[in-house]
């Protein structure tokens, strides 16, 4: 009951120097005869015309549909074959008849030339794991087997060649005798030995059972998993999380992103939000804290992007870590070096592997599509070819693969596999596997349509790594950067909107937020981002982003290089010493700091180039005057700065501002012609209340700016309402307001 696929009668034996033969009849039917034999008056004969067929066939067997001349949905094959059998899309059996189905729509593509060869469709069968075969064909056997193709070589040389088709059947019908009697020379001994196998687990898979494996080792306390950046050790630890929740062993199970320039204050701020303690910002009494409570718990921290070596006992850990009069006390840390795993005192490690070629392709082709895989043959070899090439990482696998989404041009696939195999490491060294994967995700960021979007994409390297990143204020940044400057505001934001799509569906960005009002960047995506703006690896120092520093941590940047510099998140009270003059610097973003007005006037008056500056949520009272010496500033936020109560006078000498932001300030005083001499304005976000003694002026001010396109301002009382409504219509703008217009009556009443 063994299936045998052969017709002797239109194969077609060549000499050596042989390459093809031509024939006036043609003999066969139409749909299992390769295009090239039956079109035009001349009839050939090539190498590939019996692999055409045969490819025919495997589609037929798969689908029990006759598919010529179209190229049948591998994935619908599989669903089809998926509900027949009741299996998993893992199960070895369905990976076959994916790879099979594959190998045929290969074989018929129409180019003779891009059809796989024999040996090629044997090593391609062998792929699948499940069995394995041991050639033993016995020396005794092989000269029978010789002798009889001899004799079928004198029944076929002619085949097709004569004049007449009953010949041409006879002859067909004498050479399956032939094949019948290599059949039974090849029985007399047992040569094939097939062993079947259990279905694999996934690397994933194993991958986590050995983590867990280490985790229940009682005596093991710290746990180390390293690997390159982008092959899944966030993803891990993650499963490591869902695979505990709600499991007894642990009571607390805690994960913090430790991140680059991680700090013990930055570990215990993470693990005192976690397990709900207080929080009095003094690094030995929050260990105490820390210490206290989870003395007499069993307890699993989980460590994530470990760059460098932290004192787990000065955060608060309770040591020794194991297991200790029955409590166990467990920590698993990710890192890119195996040296933090010796600096940590890691007593079991294991290194995360990359995705086994099987699954390598899987992912690969979730992410091209089938529709650019299935437009032809020739690219599916092509794909196979590439995903090979990034050893199955699985982060260049997602970003490539979306890259090559839609890509219908064959140059564009070998071009992709000529950059990877440029970019390939031989080593280990996790400096030269950074370079790697940097090389290979360069590819999607080179592949993104235009110079604007690239932009786009490397300004969200800005925030620091593994934030959230808030899809209104990064709109907000590309506009103020002139990056997207549509007609209107709300256009504006749709096209910003727009590009950030473009860029997740590029793999580029993630969405995340419980609404997914923000994104977020895989932490080797934005070191790659950051790698490029800095020349790729040539270290000229333009962009410098420095994000999750501690309160008295001390560093320096190279101020006569950059220009472009972010500090947004920290716990800064001072800046570095601006000891050069900045004189290259564009933008400089310090949200979310405690800067006061005196160090903002003592550094900010030496970046006379400075186009974008950001002082959001800092501790400004007020708006200091050297400030405004900053001719060439476009862009000003100082939102959020509580107790800035006024506009200074010399503000109306910023005349290349566009856009400004003071919402959640306190202002009541606003001299008069600040506004109406910031011609160049497009945006200004009061969202303040303003008094009625300063609301008819200022309404007056804005209708003489020519470019305005949008206001945000908090109406308090009805006349002012009223008012608004009569001038607004002065005013050249398209939406009055961003964000919510609140009105309230006299008596304090929303309307």
């Amino acid at each position: 009951m063994t299936p045998k696929i052969t017709d002797f009668g239109l194969s077609r034996y060549f000499n050596e120097n042989q390459s093809r033969a031509i024939t006036k009849n043609m003999s066969g039917t139409l749909g299992y005869m390769a295009p090239e034999f039956h079109s035009g008056d001349i009839y050939t004969i090539t190498y590939k015309s019996d692999i055409y067929s045969l490819g025919v066939v495997i589609i037929e067997m798969l689908t029990g549909k006759k598919w010529y001349p179209a190229y049948p949905d591998v994935d619908d094959v599989l669903q089809s074959w998926r509900n027949k059998l009741g299996k998993s899309p893992e199960d070895t059996q369905l990976k076959q008849i994916r790879l099979c189905t594959e190998l045929g729509i290969m074989c018929i593509d129409g180019n003779q030339a891009n059809r796989p060869d024999t040996s090629h469709i044997i090593n391609r069968l062998g792929e699948t794991g499940n069995t394995c075969i041991v050639a033993g064909v016995s020396s005794l056997i092989i000269p029978q087997v010789e002798r009889t193709l001899e004799n079928m070589e004198d029944a076929t040389n002619n085949l097709l060649l004569n004049d007449g088709t009953e010949k041409n059947v006879i002859l067909g019908l004498g050479a399956a005798k032939n094949a019948c009697a290599v059949q039974e020379c090849l029985n007399d001994t047992p040569h094939v030995i097939t062993v079947e196998s259990g279905p694999s687990m996934s690397t994933e898979e194993l991958n986590l059972q050995e983590a867990l494996r280490f985790i229940k080792d009682d005596p093991v306390g710290v746990i180390g998993i390293w690997g390159p950046g982008g092959v899944g050790k966030t993803h891990l630890l993650k499963n490591i999380k869902n695979s505990l929740d709600g499991d007894v062993t642990f009571n607390y199970v805690v994960q913090v992103t430790a991140s680059r320039g991680c700090s013990v204050e930055k570990i215990q701020i993470h693990i005192a939000r976690q397990l709900d303690l207080n929080q009095d910002g003094n690094m030995e009494s929050q260990s105490r804290v820390i210490f206290d409570f989870l003395k007499k718990r069993n307890f699993l921290i989980l460590l994530d992007d470990l760059w460098d070596q932290i004192d787990l006992q000065a955060v608060g850990l309770p040591y020794p870590l194991g297991s200790v009069n029955q409590i166990k006390r467990k920590v698993v840390l990710t890192t890119r070096s195996r040296k933090i795993c010796g600096q940590m005192e890691v007593r079991k490690e294991f290194k995360v592997t990359c995705l086994r070629e099987d699954e390598a392709w899987q992912l690969f082709k979730d992410k091209v599509g089938n529709e650019t895989l299935s437009y032809s043959p020739h690219i599916g070899t092509l794909a196979r070819e590439l995903a090979k090439e990034m050893k199955g990482l699985p982060l260049a696998l997602i970003t490539i693969g979306r890259a090559m989404y839609a890509k219908f041009d064959t140059i564009e696939w070998e071009y992709a596999i000529q950059h990877m195999k440029r970019s390939c490491c031989d080593n280990d060294d996790p400096l030269d596997m950074e370079r790697v994967v940097f090389s290979q995700v360069k590819f999607s960021f080179d592949s993104l349509r235009n110079n604007t979007l690239r932009k786009c994409f490397l300004t969200c390297a800005l925030w620091p790594e593994d934030n959230n990143i808030s899809k209104e204020e990064l709109a907000r940044c590309w506009i103020g950067l002139g990056l997207v400057d549509e007609r209107d505001i709300q256009s504006s934001y749709t096209k910003a909107y727009s590009l950030m799509g473009d860029l997740s569906a590029a793999c580029l960005l993630d969405g995340c937020g419980k609404l997914y009002d923000s994104v977020k960047m895989h932490d080797v995506v934005r070191d790659m981002a950051l790698w490029i703006s800095c020349g790729c690896g040539k270290n000229n120092g333009k962009w410098f982003a420095y994000g999750g520093v501690a309160q008295d941590e001390k560093f320096s940047i190279p101020w006569s290089q950059v220009e472009c510099v972010s500090l947004v998140n920290n716990y800064l009270s001072e800046l570095p010493p601006v000891g050069t003059n900045p004189r290259h610097m564009r933008m400089l973003c310090l949200r979310n700091n405690r800067l006061n007005e005196s160090m903002i006037a003592k550094e900010v008056k030496k970046f006379t180039s400075l186009t974008y500056l950001d002082l959001s949520f800092n501790h400004l009272r007020e708006i200091p005057k050297e400030l405004c010496s900053l001719a060439n500033l476009e862009h000003l936020d100082l939102s959020h700065n509580y107790y800035i109560k006024e506009v200074p006078r010399h503000f109306g000498n910023l005349i290349k501002l566009k856009f400004l932001y003071l919402e959640g300030t306190i202002i009541q005083r606003l001299p008069e012609g600040v506004i109406s001499s910031l011609q160049a304005l497009q945006v200004i976000d009061f969202k303040i209340q303003v008094g009625d003694d300063l609301f008819p002026r200022m309404l007056q001010e804005l209708g003489t700016l020519s470019h305005l396109k949008a206001v945000g301002i908090y109406v308090l009382f009805f006349p002012q309402y009223e008012l608004f409504l009569r001038e607004s219509s002065k005013l050249a703008i398209s939406k009055h307001l961003l964000g919510t217009l609140v009105m309230t009556s006299s008596a304090n009443k929303t309307m």
